[in-house]
């Protein structure tokens, strides 16, 4: 098994149950997905294909791109491990519309995001 978080060495048990219960023949018809695709069998590879862009510097072209278009940037994370750490760094030098602070709540009221306003894009 893949280490998974830089938080923990062992999995928590609802997240093993997860990952039991994601790879049953259910599950899977559910999705449409064949019997014999094992979830998440492929983060390594995309792991691998995402590791040289976590050291390219973006700032030339975030910058030139919002010069044309309004953007919506989630900065989700990929993983604990690659973790969106450059997104500070890149989006410093825009210029602030506001700092609203608002937060952004899902339907089931959890917590979804904090918002930051800048000129030309929205960072959530």
């Amino acid at each position: 098994m893949f280490q998974r978080s830089a938080l923990y060495s062992v999995l928590p048990p609802v997240v093993e149950a997860y990952i039991t219960y994601t790879n049953t023949s259910d599950f899977k018809q559910s999705l449409h997905v064949l019997s014999d695709f094992e979830i998440d069998s492929l983060r390594p590879i995309v792991a691998f294909m995402l590791s040289r862009d976590f050291f390219t510097d973006i700032s030339a072209k975030l910058m030139s791109a919002l010069d044309y278009q309004n953007f919506l940037l989630y900065t989700g994370q990929v993983d604990a491990l690659f973790p969106s750490t450059n997104f500070s760094q890149n989006t410093s030098q825009l210029s602030k519309m506001d700092q609203e602070g608002s937060i952004l709540k899902g339907l089931d009221g959890i917590l979804g995001a904090h918002v930051e306003t800048f000129v030309g894009c929205r960072v959530i």
